[in-house]
């Protein structure tokens, strides 16, 4: 850090955030009217995270100017678009010291978290010095939700010993024949505490692999990301891995809160839970609690038709 301090405004109108798989979080908190300047994947969003974005009044983001492009910066977009706070991730101690530079106040963030706790704690900080006295009452509700549910979840699984436990690939479909072992942090614990072993970690994955890997692994379970529509399709009917267990089983689903910090990941490990262990939630329905989930933290109705395709577009 090059030691220089910007205060940062008492009352903030403006704001600016890297990652798009944030927005949500912002919106949750009420902050969506003081968005100036946004990711780049903000302007490309399609399918239902525009259809929700429409839904809470904020399709509007995707026409705002775009700052960033992860940890790489649009100068002119953003003096553009004058915010008065930049939240900037603490891994891009350059970014922070240029935007300190322009006369921002660059607010340091770890935005790539290592678990739903971690989340729970992002969002509560951000209520408390950043929102209002709704922002922080959403917060203490998320929390309350977050640990009633991780509560349930642990008494479900409280008689699965460890060698029940299904082992789970998370997985990158790279669509050029490889793929690349998915390592975040917050994937790996949301696994764990939906009653699986995860085998996305360690230093042997770090990179990408072949389709021969993934036949020696042979997990139980493949929790899929793919770029389009049709690759979840394509991977089960692909000649080669068609010997996987979790193939012929129809035991390949895609992955959901694809990003460390989502509030959404709570829902992840609910669905990666019922998948993995559907006996213990057979009376889970996950549909609903998408639809709670929706009401209670971004304030929007949506359809059992919309639910249903959650995890297949979102």
């Amino acid at each position: 850090m090059a030691g220089r301090q910007i205060d940062v405004p008492r009352t903030v109108e403006k704001i600016g955030y890297p990652y798009p798989a944030n927005t949500l979080d912002f919106l949750a908190l009420g902050m969506g009217p003081k968005i100036a300047v946004v990711p780049e994947g903000v302007q490309r969003t399609n399918g239902w995270g525009l259809r929700l974005l429409t839904r809470m009044g904020y399709s509007n983001l995707t026409a705002k100017p775009a700052g960033f492009a992860g940890n790489a910066m649009n100068p002119e977009a953003i003096l553009l678009a004058g915010p008065q706070i930049i939240f900037a991730d603490t891994t891009n101690k350059t970014g922070i010291n240029l935007i300190g530079e322009w006369g921002i106040a660059a607010v340091a963030v770890k935005f790539q978290l290592d678990s739903i706790d971690d989340c729970v704690n992002s969002i509560e900080w951000l209520a408390s010095n950043f929102g209002d006295e709704d922002a922080r009452k959403m917060a203490e509700n998320f929390r309350s939700h977050v640990g009633a549910t991780l509560a349930d979840v642990e008494q479900r699984l409280s008689a699965v010993r460890d060698d029940g436990k299904p082992t789970v690939l998370l997985v990158n479909d790279n669509g050029n024949g490889s793929y690349t072992p998915m390592r975040n942090a917050i994937f790996l614990d949301n696994v764990r505490r939906a009653g699986g072993r995860s085998i996305s970690s360690g230093p042997a994955l770090a990179g990408t692999v072949g389709p021969e890997q993934i036949l020696a692994w042979d997990p139980d379970i493949i929790l899929l990301q793919t770029s389009t529509a049709s690759g979840l399709q394509k991977f089960t009917t692909n000649d080669v891995l068609g010997t996987l267990r979790s193939v012929k089983g129809n035991r390949v689903f895609p992955v959901i809160a694809s990003h460390g910090g989502r509030m959404e990941n709570i829902l992840s490990i609910l669905y990666v839970a019922k998948l993995l262990h559907p006996d213990q939630f057979i009376d889970i329905d996950l549909s609903s609690e998408i639809g709670l989930f929706h009401e209670r933290f971004l304030h929007v109705s949506i359809s059992s038709e919309e639910t249903a395709k959650y995890f297949r577009e979102y």
